[in-house]
């Protein structure tokens, strides 16, 4: 580890897409250092905050090389990737950013992913099949990586994967939210798997919760719901909490059955991560839900669709930045803090 008495002078925070540059600005400011977001190749090396950036060449051959245009000689440098749409390309613009902090002597070099696509690929449950997020966690070790920090993974098991992981959870800023909406009567779980922390949320908000009998085969089928069971919804406006959509398929089937069969009177879907943005036909699933509040973990892509466009701009999609979340985590990092209160509820500022 290394010490830190001047965050100022010692801490470096780079964004290593544009994509991240929102959230690198977030943690920067909450922990009071400066922040370098990516350059373009005819750009100033010093950067706006003349701390430099990440700047990446690309050969004509198509590799890109990152470097970055400033000196980062042991400096404390936090670098934020999320890694959903050209999902391939930013994984290895990561490695390549760590292993270049590396080689340009970071004195400590603490990797921030805010979300992965690669989280998903926690088992095999198929012959032949790799484990992506073990080799993500390894490619990202091997670069040089000291620490690592993460969001509300999937499968937890996927923290095992790191030699020197935190994770922490957003969940408890949208659970603030919901309490102060105010309008929610019960709960669903989407799953089984959501069902203890659709628990601990009902708890929370102090209302009642029920659980799906869902069924899928893989990723990409299509999920057989038979019900939700154990609160009658009729009238009620009911809340989904989710770690992530994807595909919007469970959302779909779930908020669809609340409304056709139970009678719910509205459907508030709740989730940390929204790679659903970056997905073809993920929105119109969306259909059956009247208000989808999400986290900025993943970036609204740089050219949106229309369809996106419009649901956010008339409120139907709301995105709440949890970028000082993960400054406080970033903060007790360097720190060396306690790290217990950000694993649950956290209230928003």
């Amino acid at each position: 580890m290394m010490w830190v008495s001047d965050v100022q002078e010692q801490v470096r925070v780079f964004a290593v897409t544009d994509d991240d540059a929102e959230m690198a600005r977030g943690i920067a400011k909450n922990i009071g250092a400066p922040v370098g977001v990516p350059l373009q190749e005819t750009d100033d090396d010093e950067g706006a905050e003349g701390i430099g950036g990440i700047k990446i060449t690309w050969f004509a051959n198509g590799v890109p090389e990152p470097r970055f245009t400033q000196s980062i000689r042991g400096k404390y440098v936090v670098l934020v990737c999320s890694i959903v749409g050209d999902a391939i390309l930013k994984s290895r613009l990561l490695e390549m950013a760590t292993r270049a902090a590396r080689d340009s002597h970071a004195g400590f070099i603490l990797v921030v992913i805010p979300y992965s696509v690669f989280w998903r690929s926690d088992k095999k449950d198929k012959s032949g099949m790799e484990l992506g997020a073990k080799y993500e966690a390894e490619k990202i070790k091997l670069a040089g990586a000291h620490h690592v920090l993460l969001c509300d993974l999937h499968n937890d098991t996927v923290e095992g994967f790191f030699d020197a992981p935190d994770t922490i959870t957003v969940q408890s800023v949208l659970l603030e939210y919901a309490k102060k909406l105010g309008t929610l009567g019960a709960l669903a779980a989407a799953d089984i798997g959501a069902g203890k922390k659709t628990k601990l949320a009902a708890a929370f908000l102090g209302v009642p919760y029920g659980m799906t009998d869902k069924s899928r085969e893989g990723q990409r089928d299509n999920v057989d719901l038979s019900g939700i069971y154990g609160v009658n919804y009729a009238g009620v406006e009911v809340g989904i909490f989710e770690d992530e959509i994807l595909t919007a398929r469970t959302i779909e089937e779930s908020a669809g059955w609340l409304k056709n069969f139970a009678k719910g009177a509205a459907v508030y879907a709740f989730c940390s991560h929204a790679p659903f943005m970056y997905v073809d036909g993920a929105l119109e699933r969306l259909s059956y839900v009247d208000k989808t509040i999400i986290t900025n973990t993943v970036a609204v892509p740089a050219t949106p669709t229309p369809e996106l466009r419009a649901l956010i701009t008339n409120g139907a999609i709301e995105i709440i930045d949890v970028s000082p979340v993960f400054g406080d985590a970033v903060g007790r990092i360097i720190n060396f803090e306690s790290f217990g209160s950000l694993h649950a509820f956290r209230k928003m500022d």
